[in-house]
């Protein structure tokens, strides 16, 4: 087939520039393969023809044609000559469909449509295959490719033209698909090129430092940029001098940490950029202000779980000190003289000894950071009682004072009420920097904030210090929430002490002005007053003496020997154990069987529960009592058990081991 005379040299440039022109100017694939399908039906001129391109899956598919049914380009679509990864296709010629036997397959499809002749005209980029033309004749026909050299030169425009925009279209979707990702990483991005223009900055950067729109800082000088967010610095200079330093240097940097003047703190990043095309420096900023947060809470907690174990290894040596210290004193009552010298001064160790516990106590509650079991306290004796301690927490130049207007300040708490005052003590001394006066009331009063109706015990703690707005008044018992400098408190202090007293069925208030002080106010039901020490004391063992054989097991010497001689003095049969297994030993061979167990909670090797445990295997019904050095013992005993807390006096013992012989579990 020839190219028709009428299609000269000058008619072929004429539909070469028209191509190019409308490739250039078209605003899709789709008007591309339109232009291209125009084209090579004039300069081929032929009035069949098709373009096809490869898939994803590198298969030929039509994406415009002319003069072809549909029946046709379903049947033929797909079907390539080359394989997809041949590198420099060649054109193919088919004279007469109907003499080649390798498109056997479609003689059927051509001979319904017609189709005698065809010209595959491969499409390609640096010698890789992107599609096909093909060109149709309904003779069979000589093809030359000479003749053909202007459909192959639209061929290779074509190619050209669909690779470019493909690629556009490809950076199109990888420039949205960085976009997105810019838009939506929780980092502030700020990309500045080599000559310090800002290239790209996303949401999150103009967010943290409440800047412009990204679009509105691209293409800003990155200093001034810089500069702006920097009016929120607490060192501006010391911030721009890091980032001189980095531009310099061209290194990557560590994180460095940024403080603003509302408290936030963002660490900055730095990674300088060296690739061809793209050099630069790349910025990233992270608010880590809450991250910060919670890593302090998280090691506020680990040190206090420390605190409370190392605080509840003391109280146990402390108390069983005490308990040594107490037996002791009681066994050398008789000794002396009712009601002379030596009776009075015994009488007021027993009494120190008896607050020494309730010291220990406190410090593994305060310690450990969690509730104890509560019972009823006096208020006014409690805090009383604790003045010397709130003084040396105050330090030198606050005044502290201390006042009860009411007889009776009985309320349902535990010790965790101290570490309340002393935080809002805390707070107090804060507030007062300066120096100045802060006061401690409790008082009753009819009125609950609540609206409960319950007369209300009230602890009253207030500074002469600088006072608070009414926006931080408002959030003041927020978790979090602090105006402290950042390393000066977690913002945990007041809302874990709110959420103690709520446990104990009160609330909390505060009042405040600016300049003028505040009033943190601690509301709790006020409870019945108990019987006195002396009504409640406990009663006189009824029990004949001599009637019960004791196992005493505890693993500390001296407290064996002492409770052991208090036990025996009023007519016990006693067997001493240094420990577990000397205690399981004796349980074995003990002919008749021991009435009772008196063992240590807390032994090296085997404790008392699991002694508590093999004497009730053992007889079922044998009483136990668990004497314990730790304070506020929760865990349920085992079997027929109930605790001691040390230190005791023996007559407290006594009647307890009376009770359990007398009234068993």
């Amino acid at each position: 087939m020839s190219l028709p005379d009428s299609v000269s040299g000058r008619t072929s440039l004429s539909i070469v520039y028209r191509l190019t022109e409308e490739l250039d100017q078209a605003a899709s694939l789709e008007e591309m393969f339109e232009a291209a399908m125009s084209a090579v039906v004039e300069a081929a001129a032929v009035d069949r023809a098709s373009l096809l391109l490869l898939d994803s899956a590198d298969r030929m598919r039509f994406v415009a044609s002319r003069g072809l049914s549909r029946e046709y380009r379903r049947a033929a679509d797909g079907h390539s000559p080359w394989p997809a990864n041949e590198r420099n296709p060649q054109p193919v010629y088919v004279r007469d469909v109907r003499d080649n036997e390798e498109l056997a397959a479609f003689r059927e499809v051509f001979a319904a449509e017609g189709i005698r002749a065809l010209a595959f005209l491969p499409l390609t980029r640096s010698g890789r295959l992107l599609g096909k033309f093909m060109l149709y004749a309904n003779q069979p026909t000589d093809w030359d490719d000479e003749e053909l050299a202007l459909a192959r030169n639209i061929a290779r425009q074509v190619a050209f033209a669909v690779d470019r925009t493909r690629s556009e279209q490809e950076l199109r979707s990888t420039l949205a698909q960085i976009d997105a990702l810019a838009g939506n990483v929780p980092l502030g991005l700020l990309f500045e090129t080599d000559d310090g223009t800002v290239e790209m900055a996303n949401v999150e950067f103009s967010r943290i430092f409440s800047l412009s729109p990204p679009r509105e800082l691209a293409g800003q000088a990155c200093r001034e940029v810089l500069q702006l967010a920097a009016d929120q610095f607490l060192e501006p200079e010391r911030v721009t001098d890091e980032v001189q330093v980095r531009r310099e240097q061209r290194v990557p940097a560590p994180k460095y940490a940024i403080h603003l003047k509302d408290g936030r703190i963002i660490e900055q990043t730095y990674v300088p950029i060296d690739e061809p095309g793209a050099l630069g420096h790349l910025w990233t900023y992270e608010d880590v202000t809450e991250r910060l947060h919670l890593e302090r809470q998280l090691h506020h907690v680990q040190k206090m779980e420390s605190l409370g174990a190392f605080a509840a290894g003391i109280a146990h040596d402390f108390n069983n000190l005490l308990q040594s210290m107490l037996t002791s004193a009681s066994l050398l009552r008789p000794e002396l003289k009712p009601g002379g010298a030596g009776d009075e001064l015994l009488s007021h160790l027993i009494q120190v000894a008896r607050e020494a516990s309730e010291v220990s106590s406190r410090l593994v509650t305060f310690g450990q950071g969690q509730p104890g079991t509560t019972a009823l306290i006096d208020l006014d004796e409690s805090l009383s009682a604790s003045m010397g301690f709130f003084e040396r927490l105050m330090g030198t130049g606050i005044d502290l004072q201390y006042r009860c207007d009411t007889p009776d300040a009985h309320v349902n708490a535990d010790a965790q009420i101290q570490q309340v005052v002393m935080n809002l003590l805390g707070n107090a001394r804060d507030a007062t920097p300066d120096g100045g006066s802060i006061s401690i009331r409790v008082l009753r009063t009819e009125d609950s904030p609540t609206g409960s109706g319950v007369p209300q015990i009230v602890v009253s703690v207030r500074d002469s210090g600088e006072g608070m707005s009414e926006a931080v008044r408002a959030r003041v018992f927020e978790p979090f929430f602090s105006t402290k400098v950042a390393g000066r408190g977690t913002g945990l202090g007041l809302a874990s002490s709110y959420g103690i007293i709520r446990r104990f069925g009160g609330t909390m208030t505060v009042d405040s002005t600016p300049g003028a002080g505040s009033e943190f106010r601690v509301y709790l039901p006020q409870c019945e007053r108990p019987l006195d020490r002396e009504q409640a004391a406990a009663p006189t063992p009824d029990r004949a003496a001599g009637t019960a054989r004791v196992l005493l097991a505890d693993d500390e010497p001296d407290v064996l020997r002492v409770v052991a001689l208090a036990l025996r003095a009023r007519g016990y049969e006693v067997q001493e154990a240094g420990g577990g297994p000397e205690a399981l030993d004796w349980m074995e061979r003990a002919d008749p069987p021991f009435d009772i167990l008196v063992t240590d909670a807390t032994m090296a090797h085997v404790d008392g529960h699991a002694l508590a445990r093999r004497a009730s295997a053992r007889r079922p019904r044998v009483p136990v009592i668990l004497m314990s050095g730790l304070p506020d013992q929760t865990e349920r005993p085992p079997g027929q058990a109930e605790y001691l807390q040390k230190p005791f006096l023996p007559d407290e013992l006594i009647a307890r081991i009376e009770s359990v012989l007398r009234d068993p579990l």
